[in-house]
């Protein structure tokens, strides 16, 4: 209350509520004002007195201090738990999280306002929340979240007095964990959430991701498809799959407690054996095991449409960021991207390249710009038809079928290796004179595949040649270079 003293009386005032009884607190040393009357305002003529209380009017009741107030006193508490101070609720999206919160006082109407603010702001920064009326809020679920809630009772007979629940955490992480589990029912994996996995998640049954779905992986992460697995990964141009680090924070949910600065490296890849399609997918920084690369092919696999990029190769076992194994022959690779990878592609020579990959991005090429040619014996006719990178053989290639190699092709051998075709097992070589057989230390022909500039120089011996078993000479020819035979 307002009071103040006017001509010897004292004048209480109390805005424009009308209340029938006033306690007027008195300090136990304090002195009765000596005034004539008490004097009662209540503000609905201004300088006018509405009631008059003389001093033989008084009633004077000593009473424990405060107990006439507290009957305006609001209590306010979570109905299901939550008062802890620490309390943290986290919720994947779409599912439905209302706050309830119960308040009486012994005397008038309880009114509630719920507010919120952000994790990162202090309470002082809560604003109202629009509508939040109610002794109950369902907190919207319609993308990722971190905020604190609280609610305030207020009791309308006295708005001085209210009662504030503690603030609690709610987020809504949109982010799915999986560690080293297993997946034995078909399943699929939704673009409205960041799939995040943190050890080998092997896939026994159908997997079907949707088109912008956002798939993160920890260092020890990969994904392992089973003979019984498969998965169906179609994106659209504008809504790729990725298949990413834990540290990439460009896309899908920020992993919490990452840099945001993801390296080639940061997760292992993807083993698959069992029938799988890729259309429209980025596989990126990956390649952290050295017996596993990116996207590992085991078995027939159709990868259309794809970018391959910032994945790494191990120097004890060099692999592509898309290899495939001798078990994946028929497998459908085309117009596919890749840029910024140690080594784009590995392959044994009898799988068939389709001519529309591409091995660069506007200026952007990869680290070891060739296709890795893996040691396994050719028993099936094979083709060499690429010609925007050379061929680098990281064995001999032991042909006991066909092997043709198309014009403008550059074929380029480590030393000790060469080509050895066996006619008598149905092998032969059939090369136009447009292409090339030279040494990795060749710049001239396929660029600086070895990566060292101008530092080694080309010379005969660095590779053994092209022997033919049955007539058991080694061939010769203006295109092939620096053999030792």
């Amino acid at each position: 209350y307002t009071s103040y003293n006017i001509n010897n009386k004292l004048w209480i005032t109390e805005g424009n509520k009308l209340s029938k009884i006033f306690t007027i607190k008195i300090d136990e040393n304090a002195k009765l004002p000596s005034i004539e009357n008490l004097c009662f305002d209540f503000g609905y003529d201004k300088g006018a007195c509405d009631e008059i209380v003389t001093f033989s009017d008084w009633k004077f009741e000593v009473v424990e201090d405060g107990r006439d107030e507290d009957k305006y006193s609001v209590t306010a508490e979570y109905t299901d738990g939550k008062d802890g101070a620490s309390w943290v609720g986290i919720y994947d999206y779409g599912e439905t999280v209302t706050l309830s919160v119960t308040a009486s006082a012994k005397e008038g109407n309880i009114a509630y306002q719920w507010y919120s603010y952000e994790y990162s702001e202090e309470p002082s920064d809560a604003k109202e929340i629009s509508g939040a009326t109610s002794s109950s809020y369902t907190v919207p679920n319609d993308g990722e979240l971190d905020k604190y809630f609280f609610c305030r009772a207020t009791n309308e007979s006295n708005t001085d007095y209210y009662d504030e629940t503690n603030p609690v955490h709610v987020k809504f992480t949109m982010i799915k964990e999986y560690g080293s589990d297993t997946i034995n029912t078909s399943t699929r994996f939704y673009s409205k959430y960041t799939y995040y996995i943190t050890g080998t998640l092997n896939i026994n049954s159908s997997l079907s991701i949707d088109e912008g779905t956002v798939i993160k992986f920890s260092g020890e992460g990969g994904l392992n498809i089973q003979n019984d697995g498969g998965i169906i990964a179609y994106g659209f141009e504008e809504y790729p799959i990725y298949f990413t680090s834990y540290r990439d924070n460009s896309v899908g949910c920020t992993i919490p407690n990452t840099s945001g600065s993801p390296e080639a490296g940061d997760w292992k890849g993807l083993k698959i054996s069992g029938a799988s399609e890729f259309d429209n997918c980025i596989f990126e920084y990956a390649g952290s095991s050295s017996d596993l690369a990116p996207l590992n092919l085991e078995t027939k696999t159709t990868v259309n449409y794809c970018t391959f990029r910032y994945n790494k190769s191990h120097e004890q076992n060099p692999l592509g960021a898309l290899n495939i194994t001798g078990n994946a022959d028929g497998s459908v690779i085309t117009r596919n991207v890749f840029y910024g990878n140690d080594i784009p592609l590995s392959c044994p020579a009898f799988i068939t390249l389709g001519t529309t990959n591409v091995f660069h991005k506007d200026d952007e090429a990869n680290n070891k710009p060739y296709i890795l040619l893996l040691d396994d014996d050719i028993t099936k006719y094979a083709l060499l038809c690429i010609t925007e990178i050379p061929y680098l053989a990281n064995g001999n290639l032991i042909a006991k079928a066909n092997l043709s190699v198309n014009s403008d092709v550059v074929v380029k051998f480590k030393q000790n290796c060469g080509v050895y075709v066996y006619p008598e097992n149905g092998g032969d070589l059939a090369y136009s004179g447009d292409c090339y057989f030279t040494s990795v230390k060749d710049d001239a022909h396929g660029g600086d595949t070895n990566g060292d500039g101008s530092l080694t120089q080309p010379a005969a011996g660095d590779w053994k040649g092209i022997y033919n078993d049955k007539s058991g000479c080694w061939l010769s020819g203006e295109n092939i270079f620096y053999a030792s035979n």
